[in-house]
Order: structure tokens, then sequence, then C-alpha cells
């Protein structure tokens, strides 16, 4: 593959990428970010490199930075239509330590696999949003317990904490669950639940007040889907999660549970708990699927 601003050559499961821009110090333009992109992207799937080097043309600069020139004459607008930030996102997920010299090394190939992560790690810098729900024995905290609590992030990445894995003083105490799920739950900026503001939120308070622990605080940001299925934001005629995710063909669904099996995970039945765990992790995709739906509509963010 030929490229306008880059030189790429290949030794010994070594690669060297330069950008060849030495009039402008080597600064990036759109056209060498995206030549940049498409070059590491064919490097990641060479089973023939093992490390990659990246350096610039010229013995004034590695590089300048961004190019100002082609920037001069354009607005926010221009940028924005011309998804000019984007490239720039992609470079940074290139996992390729670049010292900070005059050209500019990567570390040794027997120390270093050059590959692309999926999702950028350490990278995410917008409010941590956590779909989550709870799975009880009842509906009430006086007759009720927790089995499980369920969550997904942002990306669908799903987890589950469940009640065997956190054993208490007794068969019915949850208040250790209850509090890893507090702990959890803590870790993120935005909740977001269907229903969570009149039953998950209390009911886990109520349990966590029985063993003795803190309540959830009381200043993370909570965003209630079920509010926006009806009243003055839609008339779907149900905020049942299940009507809803069907009348917008959500992708994920809701998996039916008898109360058989309800009454078999609280009694420690691992087939049983299983099933309500699966049961758990379909009810915050469904909801991450209806959060992208009724979006638009959220005017309140509950506290």
């Amino acid at each position: 593959m030929s490229y306008e601003n880059l030189l790429v050559e290949k030794s010994e499961q070594l690669a060297v990428v330069t950008i060849h821009r030495p009039k402008v110090l080597n600064a990036l333009n759109a056209k060498t970010i995206e030549e940049l992109d498409a070059c590491f992207r064919s490097l990641q799937h060479d089973s023939e490199v093992r490390a990659v080097i990246l350096t610039g043309a010229g013995e004034k600069a590695f590089i300048a930075g961004a190019d100002i020139n082609e920037m001069a004459d354009a607005s926010a607008i221009d940028m924005l239509l011309r998804d000019a930030i984007s490239g720039w996102d992609r470079l940074r997920r290139i996992k390729a330590e670049i010292e900070a010299t005059a050209l500019g090394r990567s570390m040794p190939a027997d120390d270093y696999v050059f590959s692309i992560p999926a999702v950028p790690q350490d990278a995410y810098v917008n409010f941590r949003l956590t779909f989550w729900d709870l799975e009880t024995t009842n509906l009430t905290a006086i007759m009720g317990r927790i089995l499980v609590c369920a969550f997904a992030d942002e990306f669908g990445q799903t987890k589950a904490l469940r009640y065997e894995d956190y054993p208490g003083k007794s068969v019915i105490d949850d208040g250790p669950l209850g509090t890893a799920i507090r702990d959890e739950l803590e870790k993120s900026d935005v909740w977001v639940t269907w229903n969570g503001k009149l039953f998950d939120v209390p009911l886990l308070n109520s349990r966590l007040l029985k063993a003795g622990e803190r309540p959830l605080r009381s200043d993370v940001k909570h965003i209630d889907l079920m509010y926006y299925a009806g009243g003055q934001f839609n008339r779907i005629g149900s905020r049942k999660m299940e009507n809803v995710s069907k009348f917008v063909n959500s992708p994920n669904r809701k998996t039916p549970l008898d109360w058989e099996t309800w009454q078999m995970a609280a009694v420690g039945d691992r087939a049983a708990m299983d099933s309500v765990v699966e049961h758990g992790l379909a009810d915050v995709l469904v909801t991450r699927d209806l959060f992208a739906s009724l979006k638009p509509a959220i005017r309140i963010v509950h506290r």
C-alpha cells in the first residue's frame, strides 16, 4: 500500500513508519491522520510485524502538531462536517509507546506486541452510565431479600452480583450482597433504571438499613425511564417494560421466569439462580435499548 504523506519500511519483524512532511515539520493534516489510521490497521494484521517505530522526516521536529493552515479558514461547523475529531480519536486507540525525543522510538520488539483494542482503555471521559436492575424474592423489604443485581455499561458489557457469592451471617442475610451492590453503583455518575426510583433504590436502601449499612449516596444522578413511556412524553398505552420494548421493537427482550424458579432460587438452587441472573441481564440490556429510544424525551434527572 502506498501513501502520500507516509513512508513505510519493514525489516526483521520491525516496521518503521515515517511521517514525510518535512516542509511543515510533519504537521498532521486530515490526509496524514487518515493514512496513519489505515497504516496502523494494516500493520496490526501483519503477522510479520512485531513492533513499530513511528518517526518524522527531517532533523527539526518529530511532529509539530496539528496542521493549523488546514484549519485557518474553517469554522467549528466545517470541522464537525469534516468529522475531523474522529480521526484523532482513532489514533488515540493505537497502543504504541512513543518516547518524547526528537524523532521518537517505540519499545523493543521483544517487549511489545502491537495491537489496537476494540475499546479504548482508560480514555472514557464522559459520564459513566450504569443500567441496573434488582431481582428479589418479594416486592417489599420486610418479606423480600436480594437475589441478584444485574448491570450493563454504555457499551452493553454486563455483569451480575449474586447472593451465593456474598454469604452473610445466615441463609437470609443479604447484607454483604447489598453492600457490594451499593459500592458497585457508586462507581457511576448516572444510573439508568426502569421503575428504579420507586422500587430498586428504595428496596436496596431498606435492605441496607436492615443490615446496619449506610444507604446509597443521594447525589448520584438517576434516570428512571419508566416515566418517559407515558404522561406528557409518550402515549404508548403501557409503562410495562415488556410492552414498551415490543412497541419500539428493541433488539433485546425480557426473558420469562416462572414462580417455581423464583422459589427454587430463593432456597439456593444453583440452576434456578442462573435463570434469575439471565433474566436480570436481559432486563438491563432491554433498559439500555429503551434508553436509546426514549432519551430524546429525557428532561428530568432524579436524585
